[in-house]
């Protein structure tokens, strides 16, 4: 339908904590769409590049690429929450958490009468039912109740974007051509979260793109910073050679049979070497902004004596003295011990996560990438002539013919013990077997005619 159709979308009257029940449509998994926010989205490119014939075989040009967004769709944007406190008013939020240090008893749990006593008993229900007698405060205290995590379709992504690129070509000459790409890049932006992903939608990342932080639903701003599918280098190279062996070649056997055998060979390849993606680790819903803290004196990465493939058994001593069991088949890099949740502890000695205190990390790090990937593909083909008009190909085609484990993705979460306040996950920083398509080899025949 059209968006002028009341039919189609539900409308935000108001901002705050708004509890009138006229203020909602259906309170259902649906997106809210404002559409006093929604505004057309729009791309800038520019280029300059300067090109260079320095034979009559071989050309060179190299150049800038740009381009900047703004007002992207953002699909998966969160009003509210029915766990999180990124919605509530601030001075609600430091009230409670005062109150948390002081008794032990998070003030967000206690339970309240619910102030839409219209939807009480009533059906649907939404995830997050308020159609019961009572609440926790922390979701009497969310503007929009009634659409207790539902997401709103917001025009606020951005994205930039700046390459230098240099490419090489070399056209056919004595049965060999080549071509050569590199890209030096950096691509930034306001990004959102991953679900949802459609047409031209700002996200952080997605498909093969690294772990990200949490989305700051409380400051926008906070989510600015690279995009998880940032390359900062790639070069690609591909390359094909009719092998100087035959009839009327460089080596040519003049005998017939020894022509068949050893002409019509072709080589050609495609290799793929780029930089890692950019990832940041992931408070989750530990607090309210998903993002965790730098531990002050720890390194980043673990020794290079320490940084292998674990069998689930043997123990790890990490910088600061704790010993961990890594994971079996996963490969420890990133100190666990370098990242912790923002915490708390409690009048008893408990340590528990701080609810109400936002982590400072960002979005993703650029100091913090998944493994590069290196990639080699190689075709080798033989071309037999049957008659003057037809011929047969047999292709020999292998992709990734190295068999590299090309990994793309790094464990970011953190957890909290509630002993240490460290992080508990022992499996942060590593990666396990999931990689990129092992070695295939395909053989085919293809008649042409």
């Amino acid at each position: 339908g059209t968006f002028d159709n009341p039919a189609n979308s539900i409308i935000i009257r108001g901002t705050g904590p708004v509890q009138d029940p006229a203020n909602y449509g259906q309170p259902t998994g649906v997106t809210i769409f404002n559409r006093t926010e929604y505004k057309t989205g729009h791309t800038d490119q520019w280029n300059l590049f300067i090109e260079r014939q320095l034979s009559s075989t071989w050309l060179v040009n190299a150049g800038y690429i740009g381009s900047k967004s703004g007002t992207l769709p953002w699909r998966g944007y969160l009003i509210n929450s029915s766990t999180q406190a990124f919605a509530v008013d601030p001075t609600i939020r430091a009230a409670w958490r005062a109150g948390y240090l002081a008794t032990g008893v998070d003030p967000a749990t206690v339970r309240v009468n619910n102030p839409l006593t219209a939807l009480i008993g009533k059906a649907p229900c939404n995830a997050a039912c308020v159609n019961t007698t009572t609440i926790t405060a922390l979701q009497a205290a969310q503007p929009y109740l009634a659409a207790l995590n539902t997401t709103s379709f917001k025009s606020v992504g951005e994205s930039n974007y700046h390459a230098f690129q240099v490419k090489v070509q070399h056209a056919a000459s004595h049965g060999l051509s080549f071509t050569g790409n590199y890209t030096w890049s950096k691509s930034t932006g306001l990004l959102g979260g991953t679900g949802n992903q459609t047409f031209a939608e700002s996200q952080a990342g997605g498909g093969t793109a690294g772990a990200t932080g949490g989305v700051d639903y409380a400051n926008l701003q906070n989510n600015r910073g690279l995009a998880a599918s940032d390359i900062p280098h790639r070069a690609v190279f591909t390359a094909s050679w009719a092998l100087p062996f035959g009839k009327g070649k460089a080596f040519d056997p003049g005998n017939g049979i020894l022509n068949t055998v050893v002409g019509g060979w072709q080589i050609t390849s495609a290799i793929n070497l780029q930089a890692g993606y950019p990832w940041a680790p992931s408070c989750g819903t530990l607090n309210y902004n998903g993002r965790c803290n730098r531990v002050a004196g720890q390194p980043l990465e673990l020794p290079e004596k320490d940084q292998h493939y674990w069998n689930g058994t043997d123990t790890l001593t990490l910088p600061n003295g704790r010993v961990i069991t890594p994971q079996r088949f996963t490969f420890t890099k990133w100190n666990p011990d370098a990242w912790a949740a923002p915490s708390m502890t409690l009048p008893n000695g408990t340590i528990v996560a701080d609810p109400y205190t936002a982590g400072t990390s960002a979005l993703t790090y650029g100091f913090l990438r998944t493994p590069g990937i290196q990639n080699v593909n190689l075709s080798l083909i033989k071309r037999i002539p049957v008659t003057e008009r037809v011929g047969l190909d047999l292709q020999f085609n292998a992709t990734n013919v190295f068999n590299r484990a090309n990994h793309l993705t790094v464990n970011n979460t953190v957890t909290l013990d509630a002993k240490t306040g460290s992080n508990a996950n022992p499996a942060f920083g590593t990666w396990g077997t999931a990689t990129l398509n092992a070695r295939e080899i395909v053989i085919q025949a293809r008649l042409n005619f």
